[in-house]
């Protein structure tokens, strides 16, 4: 029954994990059917993992107070809702606060699916659990981008939260019959609600102002005011962390420089895995052109090495350490960011398959290894709360990358995009602006257009709006490929381990 309940929770897992790639495939089809500004569906891919990120730890140590089976059913239900709110979204307001609900949802599920199998499994079979449940969960995680362009070419973006359904209701059936409820009283571990209000309230105005500073401006009274509670929280929530004995987030490891080289690294990745597949597929959509079943297929590449080259990594930690990997995984990253600053219309496909290839490889040479650092330099008794620190650390950080990069991005795209105006002498009021954004990711409707209007819009305006892009898009890759170098610099410099023993 315990391998039964593996393959439930496994599913689960596989179903949260693929809106993490499948809503990022189709956001183009979603600006276009929702009007959506660059704004919201930067919210509707980052609030996802912002709650995602601030709410896990809490949920895992709700799970050891209440029940992790009450929870993680629970959590299966939320889910299931959620996603078929999404699917119903008439607008895109409507859209973010249910993908926020989904994130909770899923905020529930991985750590109490953890926690489960930990009771589940003997010491000698536990190895092989969690890689029967990672192998299905990042499954869906490779063929996520695939799946959704074909959803959306035959059935609408719609039907992609739909779908969440049925597997969300085959694996909650599953769980409820083949687990059962183990609630241990003397393991419970008291919850850190201060450092959790801290936390929570500190990322959430920092990663808001940030993204709103392009509408209200930088020195805004609304900005500002968001800055300076994000401080302040902020510190608080570090001095908290410093003196509670049951911190969300032990400061004291970062002291330890193998901890601090493994977190920065699956942190700088983590940031560009999602900042990859919110802002690539727009690029390939509005100005490549391709279909969203083809950018399904070019996105394969960003996912699909972490499940044929994990093997050949667990090889090489076995022989070399994982400090190999590790390097080597963050030198493969320098190059993909700098591939793709000279993406343009006229880009050919080897070369966008080469730099999501790099990242590929980077991110299966340095996922797994950065897991093993962390638990070699950790007593045994405190490698749960280490790694689910590395966890945390690299959910937050894609949430707070994705909010700083896409802002840069909007920040170039938007002097640019009033430059070439001005220089054409167009003046666009700011609805006609997002309505032209919104028809690049329509053919159909800009066909339509030129029926009424004249071609004169595909010779003039719509240049300007995709060199804007253009310029926005190279920019934020220039600042990808300096933090990958100094992530890597750090990285080499501090990174120290010993070759695991047999």
């Amino acid at each position: 029954m315990k391998w039964w309940a593996l393959i439930g929770m496994g599913l689960m897992a596989a179903v949260a994990f693929v809106d993490y790639v499948m809503v990022s495939t189709i956001l183009t089809s979603i600006q276009s059917h929702l009007m959506a500004t660059y704004t919201q569906l930067q919210w509707i891919i980052n609030i996802y993992v912002l709650t995602l990120a601030v709410f896990m730890i809490t949920m895992g140590r709700l799970g050891d107070l209440f029940g992790n089976r009450t929870l993680l059913i629970l959590g299966m239900i939320a889910f299931g809702i959620s996603s078929f709110f999404c699917g119903l979204a008439p607008d895109p307001q409507w859209l973010i606060v249910t993908r926020g609900c989904q994130g909770l949802a899923a905020a529930i599920i991985f750590p109490c699916s953890i926690s489960i199998i930990n009771q589940l499994f003997a010491s000698h079979h536990k190895g092989k659990a969690i890689g029967v449940w990672n192998a299905i969960a990042t499954t869906g995680f490779a063929f996520g981008p695939g799946i959704a362009g074909l959803i959306v070419k035959y059935m609408g973006w719609r039907a992609i939260f739909f779908m969440n359904i049925p597997f969300t209701l085959i694996a909650l059936i599953i769980c409820v019959f083949t687990i059962e409820e183990s609630c241990d009283q003397k393991q419970r571990v008291p919850m850190d609600w201060w450092g959790f209000f801290f936390m929570t309230t500190g990322t959430s105005c920092l990663i808001t102002g940030i993204i709103q500073s392009i509408h209200w401006g930088w020195t805004a009274p609304g900005t500002l005011i968001l800055f300076v509670v994000a401080l302040i929280t902020l510190v608080l929530w570090i001095l908290v962390e410093m003196t509670d004995k049951h911190p969300i987030i032990n400061m004291a490891w970062f002291a330890n420089s193998t901890f601090a080289a493994c977190t920065m690294s699956t942190a700088t990745l983590a940031c560009f895995a999602l900042t990859f597949l919110f802002l690539t597929p727009l690029f390939l959509h509005n100005i490549q052109h391709y279909s969203f079943f083809m950018i399904g297929l070019i996105l394969l590449p960003l996912t699909l090495p972490s499940i044929v080259f994990s093997p050949f990594v667990g090889q090489i930690v076995d022989k070399w350490g994982y400090k190999t990997p590790i390097k080597l995984g963050m030198l493969l990253l320098i190059l993909s960011p700098f591939l793709q600053t000279f993406f343009s219309e006229t880009s050919p496909l080897w070369h966008i398959l080469l730099a999501f290839l790099l990242f590929g490889i980077a991110w299966a040479l340095v996922i797994g290894p950065v897991k093993i650092g962390v638990m070699d330099i950790t007593p045994k008794n405190e490698t749960g709360a280490a790694i689910g620190t590395l966890l945390t650390v690299e959910h937050l950080a894609s949430a707070t990358g994705l909010a700083i990069l896409a802002s840069i991005f909007r920040f170039k795209e938007h002097t640019s995009l009033m430059e070439g105006l001005k220089e054409s002498g167009v003046q666009l009021s700011k609805g006609e602006s997002l309505a032209i954004q919104s028809l690049l990711s329509h053919p159909l409707k800009i066909q339509e257009i030129f029926k009424e209007y004249g071609a004169w819009i595909n010779e003039k305006i719509i240049p300007i709006f995709q060199n804007a892009f253009l310029e926005g898009f190279s920019l934020m890759m220039w600042t990808a490929f300096f933090i990958s170098l100094v992530t890597f610099l750090f990285t080499l410099f501090f990174l120290r381990t010993k070759k695991p023993s047999c």
